[in-house]
Parts: structure tokens; C-alpha cells; sequence
């Protein structure tokens, strides 16, 4: 499904997919048959052990979800504080962030731009992140941002922007809600951030976890 008052494209991604994306990676480690509850289980075990502190409106807030950077970019900053990639990562992240990878990469080289991988943990419905942009000055402006959802079926709402920074003329929805389930794909174009907020609000009735992997475009 493609909107293009949001600028963003939304699929779902089969387990069978992400079985390929494993296999391809590491033809050794994978087990056979693949085990998605095992595939979901290393990515889950893997979160910090604490909640990050970041500062918001001048005082220092903790993240209601577990969250951590992947990849090779070093570091990202944002909310006044910088994030230290970690390089290392459970085998089940790395099946979801290579698949990610084999849909946005360069068909002539192989290759992709969307190197930088942020993970994200809820614990359950009272974990949820506010509405916001992702439009740090780490990231290159403009950029796509893909992200693969595992486990619990979550609202995904996007709201229009009214403050300065926003675009005015262009002809965007003001707020659309999604239901994010287990696999679903979704990949927000260039011009979202800059034209939208979203969010994944709380929802007291959930009470199973889900894992958010998104990719994006650093410097």
C-alpha cells in the first residue's frame, strides 16, 4: 500500500522472507528448519538492561521502551544525547536488519545507504514512544527510513505538522492510524519527516512485546 499524502509505502514482510534473508546471511548458523519463536526470542533477550535518559523540555526523562543503535555509523544524537552504535548484535537481529537491507539495496551494486540500524523494545502497551520526527542532523536530509515490526500488533499515527518547519503546500493528510502487526514493512519517504510526526501511543489491552527495526541514512 502506497500514500501519497504521507510519502510512505507499508507491506507485509512473510516469515518466509525473513527465513531467506537468514539463510542468505550466514548459511552455518542458521537452524534448519528456521524457528521464528527462536528468531524472536535472541532479538527480545537482547535489550538493555535499563531505560536511556534523555532530556526533553530541559529536564532529563526516561524513554518509556528500551531502545539501542545498530550498525557501522558510530554514533547518533538526538533529545541532547548521543547514542553509541553497537556493533555486535544477537543473530535474530541480524536476520531482521539483512532483510531489511536486501529490499532497499542498489540492484547494479548490491549495496545500501541505509547502514545505521535503530532498535526499539516495548514491553508491552504501556511502552510507547510520543509523537515526533525523525529528522536529526546525523541522518542525511531527505532519506527514506525503513522499518520492519515484530511481535505485537501496535497503532501507528501519523499527524500532520503545524509548526514553521513544516511544508505548507503541500496536500497531506492531517492524521492517519495504522495497525502495525507482526512482519508488517514499512518504508516513509524522503519528505514524511518533514511534512508528519508519528507515534506509537500506549494501548493498556496489549500485553505482549514488540521489537521495532528501523534503518536509516547517516552521515
Amino acid at each position: 500500500m502506497y500514500h501519497a499524502g504521507i510519502g510512505m509505502f507499508f507491506k507485509h514482510a512473510t516469515r518466509e522472507e525473513l527465513h531467506l534473508a537468514a539463510l542468505d546471511e550466514d548459511k552455518d548458523e542458521v537452524e534448519s528448519p528456521f524457528v521464528w519463536s527462536t528468531m524472536f526470542k535472541q532479538a527480545w533477550e537482547a535489550h538493555p538492561k535499563e531505560h536511556d535518559t534523555i532530556m526533553m523540555f530541559g529536564k532529563p526523562t526516561k524513554l518509556p521502551r528500551f531502545q539501542q543503535l545498530c550498525g557501522e555509523m558510530g554514533s547518533y544524537r538526538y533529545s541532547g544525547k548521543t547514542f553509541e552504535a553497537q556493533k555486535n548484535y544477537p543473530q535474530g537481529l541480524r536476520h531482521a536488519i539483512k532483510h531489511l537491507q536486501r529490499i532497499v539495496q542498489d540492484p547494479s551494486t548490491l549495496r545500501t545507504r541505509l547502514t545505521g540500524g535503530l532498535v526499539n523494545w516495548y514491553k508491552n502497551g504501556d511502552h510507547y514512544i510520543g509523537p515526533h520526527a525523525d529528522d536529526e542532523r546525523d541522518m542525511m536530509a531527505c532519506s527514506p527510513i525503513v522499518s520492519l515490526s515484530l511481535g505485537a500488533t501496535r497503532r501507528f499515527v501519523f499527524t500532520k505538522k503545524t509548526s514553521k518547519c513544516a511544508v505548507k503546500d503541500d496536500e497531506a493528510v492531517k492524521r492517519m492510524e495504522l495497525q502495525i502487526k507482526d512482519g508488517d514493512l514499512m518504508i516513509m519517504g524522503g519528505a514524511t519527516q518533514r511534512t508528519h510526526k508519528h507515534a506509537v501511543p500506549k494501548m493498556t489491552q496489549c500485553r505482549e512485546p514488540r521489537i521495532s527495526v528501523t534503518l536509516r541514512c547517516f552521515h
